[in-house]
């Protein structure tokens, strides 16, 4: 479900865009902002422009709904109210917010993790609207109410997870429950009003957390990085890439050939050659060995761009089954010690794996087997160590 809270005021540190008044009769200072929200839009309330609502409101809540003015933080009446029971909208008295969904922000003001009504993303039937404001100088979505144009206040992308919104609540906006049932310090369920009517709506499952498919991928049993080292062949490829699902009819012929590291705690060195456009080229990578055996890590020019590999199924001398995870994208390869093809047996099993990850047989390419490069001159090696 949609989760989000009001911000009923403006943020102190932009009173520079503000005008600081006294309210009249009553000496209670606000920041008073520009009415321009809503101007040259068109209004979708049931009140007209003749409705006098200096008359309905005091004048604290005249300054705050309809000139989106504010009250001071931690000054407000419900800041700390924990009755249960509904808030309405003290213009229209339209239900707007649960006590269920009032949590301590520590802004000063009042904050809601959603409105009432509200279905995940969905606030159709919620008693908001989101407008544009740019009043400010900087874009924003101003949040009112939907049966009278109320002000409410702005959404902001700070607040906790699961949606990082934040939004604390002018109080002079909604009374509290106990005030819409005129008792002190009791408020039932009826305090509910026009939500009776229609059920609320009853919360989806949470998803299942996404799995990282390179994660949950096991490395093959006893790997021993000094007899991976040697050429290997590139057989078969499955993925989902861009670049073999346009080019998978016309790949060339790759070759990798390992050098194991020297000494603890150096990288396995990689030689891949390949022909592009008529000519070979070479290029040469360091893969980071981890302290879990036959996971490795190719790094990129940030994190974020590191392909983590696994080397997932292998016997040394003959096959060899390697993961290959770049930001989510996976790509799979299976490699031969010779350029001869591989028993039937490999070739099945390769393509069993893959359909594990997704990975059908119209996302496996094969790679041919002949017109290998067999030399490349200096002019055509790209030096990808420590990384591209």
């Amino acid at each position: 479900m949609s989760r989000f809270m009001f911000r009923f005021t403006l943020v102190l540190s932009r009173r520079a865009a503000a005008k600081f008044v006294l309210l009249p009769n009553i000496g209670v200072p606000a920041f008073i902002r520009p009415v321009a929200t809503s101007s040259g839009l068109r209004s979708l309330t049931r009140y007209d422009e003749k409705t006098d609502w200096q008359k309905k409101l005091t004048p604290e809540q005249y300054v705050v709904t309809r000139e989106k003015g504010t009250e001071m933080p931690f000054s407000g009446l419900y800041l700390n109210h924990s009755e249960v029971g509904m808030y309405h909208c003290v213009c229209c008295d339209t239900p707007l917010f649960s006590s269920e969904a009032k949590y301590d922000s520590g802004t000063g003001w009042p904050a809601f993790n959603e409105a009432h009504g509200t279905w995940e993303r969905d606030e159709s039937h919620a008693s908001i609207i989101r407008r544009p404001d740019n009043t400010l100088g900087s874009a924003e979505t101003e949040v009112l109410c939907k049966h009278c144009d109320a002000h409410l206040g702005h959404v902001f992308k700070d607040g906790p997870e699961p949606t990082g919104q934040r939004n604390p609540a002018r109080t002079n906006q909604i009374p509290a429950p106990s005030n819409l049932l005129g008792k002190k310090n009791k408020v039932t369920a009826e305090a509910v009003g026009g939500a009776k009517s229609r059920p609320r709506p009853q919360r989806r499952p949470p998803k299942k957390p996404k799995v990282n498919p390179i994660e949950e991928t096991l490395p093959a049993q006893n790997i021993d990085i000094q007899q991976m080292g040697g050429t290997w062949y590139l057989v078969n490829a499955a993925s989902k890439c861009n670049f073999l699902m346009k080019n998978g009819l016309k790949v060339e012929a790759t070759v990798m050939t390992f050098t194991p590291p020297s000494s603890p705690g150096s990288p396995l060195s990689v030689s891949t050659t390949t022909r592009l456009n008529h000519q070979c080229w070479k290029i040469l990578q360091a893969y980071t060995i981890t302290p879990t055996p036959g996971r490795l890590v190719l790094n990129g020019s940030r994190p974020e761009l590191n392909t983590d590999i696994v080397i997932g199924e292998t016997d040394h001398s003959s096959y060899a089954v390697l993961y290959f995870q770049k930001q989510e994208q996976l790509t799979m390869k299976l490699y031969g010690r010779s350029k001869d093809t591989l028993s039937e047996d490999i070739l099945d099993k390769f393509e069993d794996l893959a359909n594990k990850k997704g990975l059908g047989l119209a996302y496996v390419f094969a790679f041919p087997n002949y017109s290998h490069c067999m030399s490349v001159d200096e002019d055509h090696v790209i030096n990808c160590v420590p990384i591209c």
